[in-house]
Order: C-alpha cells, then sequence, then structure tokens
C-alpha cells in the first residue's frame, strides 16, 4: 500500500527500507536490540553516517556506511532497528517514516477520512503518531495541517495541528499499521517550552478526537 502526500507536503507517505540488513545467526540472539523513531543525518556526498535520537543522543554508525541514493547534508526521519555499540548504533534497518512539514489549508479543501489512533507522543523536535486504518490497496493521501497559533487566557500558547487524511474511497478489505511525525523545527521561534501546548485533532472511526500535549 502507498499513500499519496499532498504537493505542498513534500514527501511520500511509503513504508520505504533503504535496503540495509544484516546476516542472522546464533550471536543475534544475545543482542539488545533497540527499535526508536530517529533522525538519520546524510554527509556531503549522501552517506548516512549519523543516528540521531528523539533523547538527544548522535550515535556515529559504526557497520558501514549506507550508500542509498540519499540527499547531501540532509536529515530523514526513521524508524530504526540497531544495537548500541561502543557508543555508536550498529544498525539493522532503516524504514522512512512519513514526516513531512504542516502545511496551511483551507476548510474547503479539507478532508477528513477516519482511522484509528493507536499512540501519540512527543519525541524530540516531533509529534508521533501510530495508526491504523483500513485499505484494500487504493492510493491515500495525508497531510499535518497548521491551523496555527492560538493566545490563551493564562498567557500561554496554544498550536493547533489536523491531520487531513483522504482514502480515495478506498475498500476496507484489511488493516494498515503505520507511523508519523509532524516535524515543529518551524516553531521554535514561537513555542516556549514547559509554557506552550500543542492540539492535535484528527478524524477517527468513533468521530473527532482532539488531543494536547505540551510543547
Amino acid at each position: 500500500m502507498s499513500v499519496r502526500v499532498l504537493p505542498q507536503a513534500l514527501l511520500v507517505l511509503t513504508l520505504c527500507a533503504f535496503g540495509l540488513s544484516a546476516c542472522s545467526g546464533e550471536d543475534d540472539v544475545a543482542l539488545s536490540y533497540r527499535q526508536d523513531l530517529s533522525e538519520i543525518l546524510t554527509d556531503a556526498d549522501g552517506i548516512v553516517r549519523y543516528l540521531v535520537r528523539d533523547d538527544g543522543d548522535t550515535l556515529a554508525i559504526t557497520n558501514g556506511a549506507l550508500r542509498a541514493p540519499m540527499t547531501a547534508d540532509t536529515a530523514y526521519r526513521v524508524r530504526a532497528l540497531y544495537v548500541l555499540d561502543d557508543g555508536g548504533a550498529e544498525v539493522y534497518t532503516l524504514t522512512q517514516v512519513f514526516s513531512p512539514n504542516p502545511v496551511q489549508m483551507s476548510e474547503g479543501a479539507m478532508r477528513r477520512d477516519p482511522l484509528q489512533l493507536e499512540a501519540l507522543w512527543r519525541g524530540g523536535a516531533y509529534v508521533n503518531f501510530l495508526v491504523t486504518y483500513k485499505s484494500g490497496g487504493v492510493t491515500h493521501a495525508a497531510a499535518f495541517v497548521d491551523r496555527g497559533i492560538a493566545a490563551c487566557s493564562d498567557g500561554s500558547r496554544l498550536l493547533r495541528l489536523e491531520l487531513y487524511h483522504d482514502s480515495n474511497d478506498d475498500p476496507d478489505y484489511y488493516t494498515q499499521q503505520l507511523y508519523m511525525s509532524c516535524p515543529l523545527y518551524r516553531y521554535a521561534g514561537q513555542l516556549t517550552p514547559g509554557r506552550d501546548s500543542i492540539e492535535v485533532t484528527l478524524t477517527t472511526y468513533d468521530g473527532t478526537a482532539v488531543h494536547r500535549l505540551p510543547y
């Protein structure tokens, strides 16, 4: 299944593996695997050199450079399976995560086809989602919509985000699971940690859901 992203949202929503895999064997049983939503950083040649976790730790990739065709000097949002290795990370798999910047959108253009929210949390410079939705293999469209920053009566500020989802009349044959991350970098100069909040609105199979997270 693939999901088309609106042109402004920049990134095709597919679960794309970068082609890195590990050999399996008896020694794998003893390894302590981690699976995190993280960023990977490429160098001037487009080679992946570092894994940056949401807790701020930057880990050098110790089992060789990744040479998939990537843009130089760029950060990619990924779900990484890895093992800590002498202060670095031995990476086994990297799966790209849907993470376009929020866009503005008129009410007339908005689509709110339902999905199921399994988890929602703040991690690093992202609001992270784990969702499931029904699919028969038809391409969907998705985006994070910026509804503006509101001033609250207590002096704090509230960033309002909404999830756009157009199922394109996809039949409900089976359930798909998907991780998504909404970047917050552009709001760093407008919102204050410990004071301000983020409100996330999305349409679920049970109706409209509104959740608030600390910024």
